[in-house]
C-alpha cells in the first residue's frame, strides 16, 4: 500500500488563512458561505463522499472527524486521516470518542447509553460544515 504525501497541509490551516484573509478585507462573514459557494460544495460533497464510502464500503465509523483530520491532497482532494478512534460502522459505541468541539452530544453518555457511530460521525460532519460556511464552530463543546 502507497501512502500520498499532501504538502498542502489539513483543512485547519486552510479555513484559517482563508478566515484571516476575510478578517483583512474588512469581510464579517469570514467563511465560504458568502464568498465561494462553489468551493463549499465542493469540499462538503468530497467529505459526503468519503465518509459514505467509510461507513458503507469499508465498514468504518471515523470517530474523530476534525478540521485537523482532513488533509489537501497535491491534486486538491480532500482525504481522511487518523483512524485511531475508528470502529465498526456497525458497533455501538460504549465510551468517549473523538474531539470535544466536534463531539456528538449523545458520546457524553455512551458509558450508559451506548450510540450509533455512524450517527457520531454524521453529527461532526454538520460541525465541520458549518465551519466551512462561516468560519467558526457553532459551539465550543456539545455538552
Amino acid at each position: 500500500m502507497r501512502l500520498e504525501h499532501c504538502k498542502n497541509g489539513d483543512i485547519y490551516e486552510f479555513i484559517s488563512a482563508y478566515t484571516k484573509y476575510q478578517m483583512s478585507k474588512g469581510n464579517q462573514m469570514k467563511g465560504l458561505y458568502k464568498h465561494d459557494k462553489p468551493l463549499l460544495r465542493s469540499m462538503f460533497n468530497q467529505l459526503i463522499d468519503g465518509l459514505s464510502s467509510m461507513h458503507n464500503k469499508a465498514g468504518y465509523a471515523h470517530m474523530d472527524i476534525k478540521l485537523e483530520n482532513i488533509l489537501i491532497s497535491n491534486q486538491g482532494h480532500l482525504k481522511l486521516c487518523d483512524f485511531g478512534f475508528s470502529t465498526y460502522a456497525s458497533n455501538l459505541v460504549f465510551k468517549k470518542l473523538g474531539t470535544e468541539a466536534y463531539m456528538a452530544p449523545e458520546i457524553h453518555n455512551a458509558r450508559t447509553i451506548p450510540c450509533d457511530a455512524r450517527k457520531a460521525d454524521v453529527f461532526s460532519l454538520g460541525v465541520l460544515f458549518f465551519i466551512f460556511a462561516f468560519g467558526a464552530p457553532p459551539f465550543h463543546s456539545a455538552q
